[in-house]
């Protein structure tokens, strides 16, 4: 934590953790810091608007953006199973509030669509229509249609 506080990082616990503890990846993620906030701010509303969210997301590429959300959707699972989130240490609360209502299978073929995305990423798709597909199917999970077999 000293190397990254000396490298200029804000908060090098939440880097850090963000980033699996590997130092050189926390510094690397710590110049997107605020658009991961943001991020994080927009996944934590079931509400969310994914046409203006894709906009909000447009500034990083599109690679960084979808690994941000495969980490979110993780942090779910791991919280809907009892554990405590792995990336996102200081939103607990509202990832709590979030995966007490979710159907894990749903999260899990969500976290897969993510992936698959991710793995497209590099492709010279319009990165605003993918992350407005995965916004609106992400808005589903977390509102009531998509969390109705929260219950098991």
């Amino acid at each position: 934590m000293t190397w990254l506080r000396a490298q200029g990082v804000g908060d090098p616990e939440g880097a850090a953790s963000f980033a699996a503890n590997a130092p050189l990846a926390a510094l690397e993620q710590a110049a997107f810091a605020e658009a991961r906030a943001a991020l994080a701010e927009l996944l934590s509303d079931p509400e969310l608007d994914p046409v203006r969210g894709a906009e909000l997301c447009l500034g990083p590429p599109l690679a960084e953006v979808l690994m941000w959300m495969q980490k979110w959707t993780y942090d779910l699972l791991r919280l809907r199973s009892g554990a405590a989130p792995r990336y996102h240490p200081h939103a607990g609360a509202r990832l709590e509030r979030l995966a007490q209502r979710l159907d894990p299978l749903s999260v899990a073929r969500y976290g897969a669509r993510v992936a698959r995305a991710r793995a497209l990423a590099l492709h010279p798709l319009n990165a605003k229509l993918v992350l407005e597909d995965l916004l609106i199917r992400y808005r589903e999970l977390v509102t009531a249609q998509g969390a109705g077999g929260a219950h098991g």
